[in-house]
């Protein structure tokens, strides 16, 4: 029987013995056997020892010395009882008390117990045979109270000491499988933490951190002990919670949230029927919610929330915060104990968040911070100078090595390289660039695979010692994807980009000998295409493609789907130039050139009729729709080329023709206007059409040319008049 319940029996028993004598003795006041001044002393005398070990079991329930405390005080009750109710029958007083001390199977207390008691019996003999109380004719009364109480705490001693005996044997039986079952709990806290690898450890420094709470907050060790081994199992939800949305390297969608917050049901359907512990479940289910009610799974809110799942909640935040993540590193702590202090009363209960902030400027967690030192291995994470994230040692220890780029745990570096953008766009914006050795297989064809994986390391290097580079990553066999922090406009920054493909290419000249090898970039800002990861990526491969597709070395920026090349759109400019040459030259439209679509072929009629009374100038804009290459299909082309259309009519003046002249270009002659307002209806339609078709795989091109219309009123007015 736990300590505490054996304590509550022994109080409980003694205040119902007070009571009944209390009740007897008033009730012999009215009888005119008491005085109600002897009443009032016997009262004092018992009640005050009660009150005294009351307090003692509300301060600490648990106390092993209390039964002392209990037995010594109802003694003073006893014999001052004994010596004041003139009566032999007063010495079975002590066996209430007798029965109930047996239960803490302490041979020692019942041998001290009964010596006291018959002491005091033999001195109340004393004193009776000195008053006349006892004589010949009533020996047998004496005779029978001694024999009475030796017999009966020699058997309560025999008892005591044969239960104990028992109760060791019990104990230690119990103590191997409990030995066992927290073995087995360590086992699955461990599966748990291996389920996700970048939270390892987790679940024990969270039980550590637990117990020191909850020994901080006054509980007893067996208390503490269970905290702990309750906070082991705090995440073993987890294991119901698909790798797909457990491992998922970015934020998670609302359905993926919902699933992930399903994690303390499921723990705390795991441990439901586990009997060995009382409460095991409760850390599992509970340890999410939160003081103002916002946490989950229930929602529950203060004093609802069970006081165990407190303390592992503080527990669970507090090493979150204190531990190296995959993505970054771990808070100050000034930072965490600034978060403790502030989401007190929210978040944290504020007796626990003041006990974990007492332990932190204690120095008393360093136990846990040195088992967590003892365990980490090659993916501690190595913070650079210049602030950029690598995930293995390895990556810094073989950097003189030529293969030392392909030592990188790729999938590890690629998760870590997304946490950190990702955290750091929470409050800034970046860009992301794609840098491409161009034709490396010709490289490792010309100069051997060894002279390649050189190359590769040199533009590493050359990346990862670019003070303006914070985190970067190797994503593929010749590509890499890197992440700065810059305010820098796009012509500086373009700039910056052309200052380092020249550093690259001058390294890689220097340092491998091989000759004529370029790079091209294409690269992202997230103040255009927004602060989520896959579409900075996205955009940033977009952009690589249009650069590769120039040619070599050359430099793409992405911006809203809307790509500007370092190189001129020779296909577009080369259609528009036709289009100007048909209409303001003497050429005839069917034998110079041909659309397939007949819109045009009415539009060039229709600027025949009007141009000799109205027309000075035609302003011709060419939209050419281009998809990502491996992207692009008939039905996403074709729905493309539609909401292009329409945001064109959407925008467009009465005066205004437009119509389709290839599979993925439409045309559009502005009359009369100046180029003021050619260049507000051209922003008005590109942003109609990005608004209408949201999906970021397509890049619209456009291209302008003024056309003037006086070779084409002169040769209207000679055909009038021959």
């Amino acid at each position: 029987m736990e300590q505490f319940k054996i304590n509550r029996t022994l109080m409980i028993s003694w205040c119902l013995v007070v009571f009944m004598l209390a009740v007897t003795y008033i009730a012999e006041i009215f009888k005119g056997q008491r005085t109600v001044e002897y009443v009032l002393v016997f009262l004092a005398v018992w009640c005050i020892p009660v009150i005294l070990c009351n307090l003692w079991y509300r301060r600490d329930a648990n106390s092993s010395r209390l039964c002392y405390g209990i037995v010594y005080g109802y003694l003073i009750s006893y014999a001052f009882t004994l010596m004041t109710a003139h009566s032999f029958l007063a010495y079975v007083y002590i066996f209430p008390l007798l029965s109930v001390v047996i239960l803490y199977h302490d041979g020692n207390l019942v041998a001290q117990l009964g010596i006291a008691t018959i002491l005091v019996n033999i001195v109340y003999i004393i004193k009776a045979a000195f008053d006349g109380l006892v004589n010949i004719g009533n020996s047998n009364l004496v005779e029978i109270q001694v024999a009475s109480l030796v017999t009966s705490f020699i058997g309560c001693y025999l008892a005591s000491k044969l239960f104990d005996e028992l109760y060791q044997k019990h104990l230690a039986s119990m103590k191997h499988i409990q030995q066992v079952s927290l073995e087995t709990i360590g086992v699955i806290a461990n599966t748990v933490d291996a389920k996700d690898s970048y939270t390892e450890g987790h679940s024990r420094r969270v039980a550590a951190y637990s117990y020191a709470l909850a020994k901080k907050l006054g509980m007893s060790e067996e208390e503490a002990q269970n905290i702990k081994t309750i906070g082991l199992l705090h995440d073993i939800g987890k294991i119901g919670i698909p790798d797909s949305v457990l491992h998922k390297p970015g934020k998670l969608t609302d359905d993926e949230y919902s699933i992930m917050k399903m994690h303390p049901t499921i723990g705390a359907n795991i441990l439901k029927d586990i009997t060995i512990l009382d409460g095991l479940a409760v850390g599992a289910h509970y340890h999410h919610e939160r003081m103002d009610g916002k946490g989950y799974p229930e929602g529950l809110k203060g004093e609802e929330i069970p006081f165990i799942a407190r303390i592992i909640c503080v527990a669970d935040c507090f090493d979150a915060m204190n531990s190296n993540r995959i993505y970054r590193s771990r808070f100050s702590m000034d930072y965490i104990l600034k978060e403790l202090k502030n989401n007190e009363g929210t978040q944290f209960d504020p007796k626990v968040a003041e006990a974990m902030i007492a332990l932190i400027h204690e120095n008393a967690l360093q136990g846990a911070e040195e088992k967590r030192t003892s365990q980490s291995s090659d993916k501690e994470d190595v913070l650079k100078g210049s602030g950029v994230y690598l995930l293995d040692t390895i990556a810094s220890k073989n950097a003189q090595h030529p293969n030392d780029l392909m030592s990188v745990s790729t999938a590890d570096w690629a998760k870590s390289f997304r946490k950190y953008i990702e955290t750091v766009l929470l409050q800034q914006d970046g860009r992301v660039f794609v840098i491409d050795v161009d034709d490396m297989n010709q490289i490792n064809s010309q100069y051997g695979y060894a002279k390649g994986d050189l190359v590769l390391k040199t533009v590493y290097q050359t990346l990862y010692e670019d003070s303006e580079i914070k985190t970067l990553m190797h994503s593929g066999g010749d590509e890499f994807i890197c992440w700065i922090e810059t305010s820098a406009d796009d012509t500086e920054y373009i700039a910056y980009l052309h200052v380092l493909m020249q550093k690259i290419q001058t390294e890689i000249e220097q340092k491998t000998e091989c000759r004529n090898v370029h790079v091209s970039i294409g690269t992202s800002s997230s103040s255009i295409s927004g602060r989520d990861y896959d579409k900075l990526i996205a955009d940033s491969y977009k952009a690589l493609y249009f650069a590769k597709k120039s040619g070599k070395n050359h430099i793409d920026v992405y911006d809203s789907g809307r790509r500007y090349s370092a190189t001129p759109k020779t296909a577009v400019e080369h259609d528009l130039n036709t289009i100007a040459d048909i209409i303001s030259n003497e050429n005839d439209y069917k034998g110079a050139y041909h659309t397939d679509y007949s819109g045009f072929e009415k539009i060039y009629n229709l600027l025949r009729n009007i141009s000799s009374r109205y027309l000075d100038n035609v302003q011709l804009i060419l939209f050419t729709v281009e998809f990502d290459a491996r992207e692009e299909n008939v039905t996403e082309r074709d729905m493309a080329m539609n909401i292009l259309e329409s945001a064109i009519i959407i925008t467009l003046r009465k005066t205004d023709v437009t119509t389709r002249y290839s599979s993925t270009q439409q045309l559009l002659l502005l009359m009369n206007i100046n180029d003021e307002n050619m260049k507000m209806i051209t922003d008005r339609i590109r942003n109609e059409f990005y608004r209408m078709y949201d999906k970021g795989n397509v890049t619209l091109l456009t291209s302008s040319k003024n056309v003037s219309m006086e070779k084409l009123k002169y040769r209207t007015n000679t055909e009038k008049h021959s």
